[in-house]
């Protein structure tokens, strides 16, 4: 053991010592990007989700992880409802890159005659084929819309009746962001095409499910689309400095004849 302890002395330049005291962990991380952060709207907490499937709550004025759950998918986008989802502000929405959404609740547990907070599951829900991109809830707290990456879907949730879908509309490129319009009954859905639809929000009821989910856009949907000007601006700009350069040559021009 003496041998052992000079020989990593003298390669890796450490001491080893059985007097000292184990290493203590100190604070731990997401093992990769954080792909999602949420703030809690009454206290200093907020949750985050990153690409290794895990969800942490932490309070950022103590600087300490209150709680952290993994899941087996890598984790995409996150929200923590306010209280016109739930009075107590427990639940979080996560989104999967498989496709999947979660639905879970902070709650404390006894543990040692002590209680610490944990995350339980209560709904898991999988209306796309491919990673969730966006999320978003309208402002009275009724309508879930998500938005996807790869199956090009805006799904639509009743969050009152326990999250039971409403329908989905198939889109023309994959779901980027998400933002609501003046009206909480539109969203504006940005896609990574460039394009921008309006989308109008069905009512729960309002779609025929007894066949299919699927939903047809027709006058729900309106869309814009944005071109790039730049270059014109810059040739623009090109134009002028040239006339410029003309009009002060054709100046030093006239002086010179005139001497």
């Amino acid at each position: 053991k003496q041998w052992y302890q000079r020989r990593v002395a003298i390669t890796a330049g450490i001491s080893v010592s059985l007097t000292k005291k184990a290493p203590e962990l100190i604070q731990s991380y997401h093992a990769g990007p954080v792909r999602g952060i949420a703030p809690c709207s009454y206290t200093h907490m907020a949750a985050s989700m990153g690409a290794d499937g895990t969800v942490r709550v932490f309070d950022y004025l103590r600087k300490h992880t209150l709680v952290r759950k993994k899941y087996k998918s890598g984790g995409s986008c996150i929200l923590w409802p306010g209280r016109n989802v739930d009075s107590k502000c427990v639940t979080l929405i996560g989104g999967f890159s498989d496709g999947v959404i979660r639905v879970m609740t902070l709650d404390y547990a006894e543990q040692e005659s002590e209680y610490e907070l944990k995350i339980s599951l209560q709904h898991a829900l999988k209306p796309h084929k491919g990673e969730v991109t966006a999320m978003i809830i309208d402002d009275e707290g009724k309508t879930l819309v998500t938005g996807s990456k790869d199956d090009c879907t805006l799904f639509f949730f009743d969050i009152t009746s326990n999250y039971l879908p409403i329908g989905f509309m198939k889109l023309e490129a994959p779901v980027t962001t998400m933002a609501w319009s003046n009206s909480s009954k539109r969203v504006l859905v940005g896609l990574s095409s460039g394009v921008v639809l309006e989308v109008e929000c069905p009512d729960s009821g309002e779609v025929d499910s007894s066949v299919t989910y699927e939903i047809q856009p027709g006058s729900k949907i309106n869309r814009y689309e944005f071109k790039s000007i730049g270059y014109k601006i810059k040739k623009a700009a090109h134009e002028m400095v040239k006339i410029k350069k003309e009009k002060s040559t054709d100046c030093r021009l006239c002086v010179d004849t005139t001497a």
